[in-house]
């Protein structure tokens, strides 16, 4: 197959836009054999032993996804006849959740009888594979996801809803069978493309995983090291802790400066070469804020009893300041380096939080906390180094992979703005 761009000349305009002569456009309604049809939400309790029923995230990010975070039990038995169970080809929407989601679509291709859907959700049968397939891409396009947030932009409550009745005049263009199924399997080759490297990027990221492991606890040693290991203390092993404040927000004037301000949610596992709020010389010297060189590493020790927060750390690659859910901590040079202390804290963090925080309503750390943690080291600087170096080029293969699947993810999003509208052609190459 062969690309080629579209002309006017060739085109005919309708009531969504210029497309194809050769094109239709059909509204849902007539393409549908059944629905729009909204899900079932009953009771689930912690034991329960019912039918299973997908939750919102089995399809927030436009594909299926079934495992034990998406999929739960109800308390009830739900009669083997209904039609709330899904088949192979049908199309879930999301009809209610925040902007970013109301209206995700993605086809489901669980085994048959299986599951059923929650209330949040409608289903809709086609009538063939091809029709479920090309609706599900163009849902997920440009193009269909501003027909969802305009049509659920009018809705009342807090969360934006969408109708059956809106939905079902949503209209869609369509290309001739061939041209379909051309489109929809050229966006197939790349989906596997993605795929592939995300099932590469989490085995690396486990194999990375096991390797912190091993390396950080001594189970394992790099050729050319030997000798005990010690577990010592914070205090043991650093110059001093610091943590920092907030400036003034009765000052709106102290947030326009270009200083970097760093908040525990920058705390992202990574070096931070930036910050959300800037904050100007003013706010430093009047809230007594301590600027940190680049390469100062940092904890998050307020909110540890989030999920995403414990254990979350951070280096910086410029000059900052932070506010008081972060603590900046200065190793002694001759004892601990700050990349071993990085995938240290990385690997142990979460436990370590888990266990020694303190606090009934946040959960937090302070300066005589944080002194007592253990930490693990190897007889040498020169074996901390080489450890830290080991993870460091994993991280690096990772982030190379990464960068390579969100190109080809980027890849896919101009190829569906292209296909999926008819501005560009897929015509055999014979």
């Amino acid at each position: 197959m062969v690309m080629e761009a579209n002309t006017p000349k060739n085109c005919q305009q309708t009531a969504i836009r210029l497309i194809p002569e050769d094109w239709e456009v059909k509204n849902l309604a007539e393409i549908i054999i059944a629905g729009p049809k909204n899900g079932y939400s009953g009771r689930s309790g912690r034991d329960a032993r019912g039918t299973l029923t997908l939750r919102l995230t089995a399809t927030s990010s436009g594909y299926l996804i079934l495992n034990d975070e998406t999929v739960k039990r109800l308390d009830e038995i739900i009669n083997p006849s209904s039609e709330l169970f899904l088949q192979p080809g049908d199309i879930l929407i999301q009809r209610s959740n925040t902007y970013e989601l109301v209206g995700t679509t993605a086809i489901f291709n669980g085994s048959p009888r299986t599951y059923i859907y929650p209330d949040l959700m409608m289903r809709l049968r086609f009538e063939d594979q091809s029709t479920a397939h090309w609706f599900w891409r163009y849902a997920n396009s440009f193009s269909g996801r501003r027909f969802f947030l305009s049509v659920a932009a009018g809705s009342t409550g807090s969360m934006p809803k969408i109708s059956g009745a809106k939905l079902r005049g949503m209209t869609i263009p369509f290309p001739p069978l061939p041209e379909q199924k051309a489109i929809t399997q050229s966006l197939s080759d790349v989906d596997a493309q993605i795929t592939a490297l995300d099932q590469l990027i989490t085995k690396k990221r486990n194999i990375k995983q096991s390797k912190m492991q091993q390396l950080l606890t001594g189970k394992k040693r790099l050729p050319g090291f030997s000798g005990e290991w010690a577990v010592n203390t914070f205090d043991k092993v650093m110059t001093g802790f610091s943590s920092g404040s907030t400036p003034s927000r009765r000052m709106p004037h102290f947030y326009k400066g270009d200083i970097k301000w760093i908040t525990s949610g920058e705390l992202n596992y990574q070096v931070i070469n930036d910050t959300y709020e800037k904050i100007t010389e003013e706010a430093v010297i009047k809230t007594n804020l301590t600027i940190h060189e680049p390469g100062t590493f940092f904890i998050a020790i307020t909110g540890l009893e989030a999920v995403g927060t414990r254990g979350s750390c951070g280096i910086n690659g410029i000059s900052a300041t932070t506010n008081q859910s972060c603590m900046a901590l200065y190793p002694k040079k001759e004892q601990l380096t700050i990349h071993y202390l990085f995938y240290y804290y990385v690997n142990f963090g979460e436990n370590l939080a888990l266990k020694f925080c303190q606090g009934t309503k946040q959960q937090s750390y302070n300066a005589q906390i944080v002194k007592k943690l253990p930490i693990y080291l190897p007889p040498t600087i020169e074996e901390q180094k080489a450890i830290a170096q080991v993870l460091s080029d994993m991280d690096a293969e990772i982030e190379a992979l990464e960068q390579k699947r969100d190109k080809y993810k980027s890849i896919k999003q101009g190829m569906m703005q292209e296909l999926l509208t008819g501005k560009t052609r897929l015509m055999s190459s014979s």
